[in-house]
C-alpha cells in the first residue's frame, strides 16, 4: 500500500547539518517504503520522462538545489533498487 503523507526535503532532513548524496539516497529509500520499485524495462522506460520533468523543474527558476539533489537521488535510489538486475556494467 502506498504512502499519502509527503515530506518536504527539509523535513526528511530534520535537523541535519551536512547533506551529502548518500544520505538523500537514503533518505529517498525511506521515504519510498511500502511501495514497488520498478523493473528494469519500466524503469528504462520512464527514464526521459523523469529526466526530462527534473530538466523543467530546473529550467523554471522553482527548483532549490536541496530539491534537484534529492529528485536525482530518488532516481539513484529507484536504479540501485530496482525489481530485477541487468548485468552491472549496464548501469554503471
Amino acid at each position: 500500500m502506498k504512502r499519502m503523507d509527503t515530506k518536504t526535503v527539509e523535513e526528511l532532513l530534520g535537523d541535519t547539518e551536512e547533506v551529502s548524496t548518500d544520505l538523500l539516497v537514503g533518505l529517498a529509500h525511506e521515504n519510498r517504503a511500502d511501495t514497488e520499485y520498478q523493473d528494469d524495462r519500466t524503469l528504462l522506460e520512464n527514464l526521459p520522462v523523469v529526466l526530462r520533468g527534473v530538466c523543467d523543474y530546473v529550467l523554471s527558476g522553482e527548483a532549490k538545489v536541496l530539491d534537484v539533489a534529492y529528485a536525482l537521488a530518488s532516481l539513484i535510489d529507484a536504479i540501485e533498487n530496482r525489481a530485477t538486475a541487468l548485468p552491472r556494467g549496464m548501469w554503471h
